[in-house]
């Protein structure tokens, strides 16, 4: 059994706050046990997992990957900012829960910050520094950053978790982007993307960006037929669907629900807004506007609704991804894909072959400034050397029409 140690049961666990629609595109089919498309690893690896600033939806990412991992024989420890569930204990994986409340989502209703901006990021700017200041001083933090070199590679949330980058100093580390690309990770790995489209703690350490820049490898929760066509370097590598896991059969309220042919509507806003935290005028909206729809609709809305409809079947939980789940043919699965990169990173100490040469020039080198600068020193020198050349020559002109006429 995996073994879930809540530090401080005075402490509330925190979630991640932020504003956002989560829209399940799936990309993957019912993924397979893993192993039989991947060679036997050279031996057990000890892996540490970071998220500790994260809302559920982010560790569903990490989850698969956990698994994989651990029924390959190798060792997983994980710090996130919420308890499992016993449905998602694992064998092989070790869960450490953050205990701080700096993000404690259930006391932050993110629709009150739906018309200001402002307040949010005010909210991000005044706790992250907090979560800086005091996650090195919780017990199981320390712990874990002392034994920091006995893990083979590290995985990081990439968002939001800069805080852990300490850990990664010096020590193989994959940056994990459970919401796809990120520009500024991309930059820092050497691929900048055309715009177009504290205190310090460790004061041996260098700045956030120096040691990010030693990423070995991103995994992003993306995929290419639903992302941006952008160029991609080999070490950032696509593992859309990761989080999807083996399709289950509907229950019986469900499947009798969605019998026939009349198209459905799926809601949900995810697992960090909630439905039921709407003002009242937006849930009458949205009700008013499902009446009136010729489909059938499916609601995540986490208490019991003032209006019932027949075309509206409302749960405070639904089975997402067997709700959406779609069939999409892949050389390996998303899982099995994230497994291979986590295990060839280790095996390469690094990969540091796959990163861009590009992530070691300043911007001055990247945008080519100091060229840039030099032609335009250059044509000014040859400017003012023509204007200089033509100012002498009527100069001295008008200096001999001027003698001439002395001399008249």
């Amino acid at each position: 059994m995996a073994k879930s140690r809540p530090l401080n049961d005075t402490f509330a666990t925190h979630r991640m706050v932020g504003l956002r629609v989560l829209v399940l595109v799936v990309l993957a089919g019912a993924l397979q046990a893993v192993g039989a498309a991947l060679p036997p690893p050279e031996r057990s690896y000890n892996i540490l997992m970071l998220l500790p600033v994260s809302s559920k939806s982010h560790r569903n990412v990490f989850m698969p990957l956990a698994k994989a991992l651990t029924q390959r024989g190798h060792k997983v420890t994980m710090l996130s900012n919420s308890p499992l569930s016993e449905a998602e204990e694992i064998p092989g994986l070790t869960h450490y829960e953050n205990p701080l409340v700096h993000f404690k989502i259930d006391t932050i209703n993110t629709f009150d910050m739906m018309d200001d901006h402002e307040k949010m990021f005010k909210m991000f700017n005044e706790r992250l520094p907090l979560m800086a200041r005091d996650i090195y001083d919780v017990p199981i933090v320390k712990n874990l950053y002392n034994r920091r070199k006995e893990f083979d590679v590290i995985l990081l949330d990439s968002i939001f978790n800069e805080v852990m980058y300490p850990f990664t100093f010096n020590h193989t580390f994959i940056a994990v982007s459970t919401g796809g690309l990120d520009p500024t990770m991309s930059s820092i790995m050497g691929n900048t993307l055309n715009p177009a489209y504290i205190t310090k703690r460790f004061p041996d350490l260098p700045s956030f960006r120096e040691m990010a820049r030693n990423v070995s490898l991103t995994l992003m929760n993306s995929h290419f037929s639903t992302s941006l066509v952008v160029p991609l370097l080999p070490n950032q590598v696509e593992v859309g669907g990761l989080h999807i896991e083996p399709t289950k059969r509907l229950p019986k309220d469900l499947s009798d629900f969605l019998s026939g042919t009349t198209p459905v509507v799926y809601m949900s806003l995810g697992s960090v807004a909630r439905s039921s935290a709407m003002p009242q005028e937006y849930k009458d909206i949205f009700f008013s506007a499902f009446a009136k729809l010729p489909y059938k609709v499916l609601w995540k809305f986490e208490e019991e609704p003032q209006q019932k409809l027949k075309n509206v079947f409302v749960q405070k939980w639904m089975p997402q991804q067997d709700i959406l789940a779609a069939m999409k043919d892949r050389p390996m699965s998303a899982v099995e894909t994230a497994v291979y990169w986590t295990e060839y990173v280790i095996r390469h100490q690094g990969a540091v072959h796959l990163r861009s040469p590009e992530r070691d020039l300043t911007w001055v080198q990247l945008l080519h400034l100091d060229l840039l600068l030099l032609l335009h020193v250059a044509l000014l020198l040859i400017y003012v050397a023509i204007w200089k050349f033509v100012s002498f020559c009527f100069g001295r002109k008008d200096r001999g029409n001027k003698s001439k006429r002395k001399n008249e």
